[in-house]
């Protein structure tokens, strides 16, 4: 289950981000899938930094491009 990674009611924020980061770049959609739990580790620090959808998608990018 997405949010794992967190508790209560940050757990629902990280859900409703991460939804947010996958409606902006569906190739992503992965990252809604509990397997992918070491492929949203980067996604748990950008939320926890603070990042918007659109600002973790261009980490994302530059550091895998």
């Amino acid at each position: 289950m997405i949010g794992n990674y967190f508790e209560g009611e940050k757990a629902e924020r990280f859900e409703r981000w991460i939804k947010r980061v996958v409606g902006q770049d569906d190739r992503y959609k992965h990252l809604l899938s509990p397997e992918c739990e070491d492929e949203r580790l980067d996604f748990y620090a950008y939320f926890s930094g603070g990042f918007s959808p659109w600002r973790a998608l261009q980490e994302e990018y530059r550091k895998y491009a």
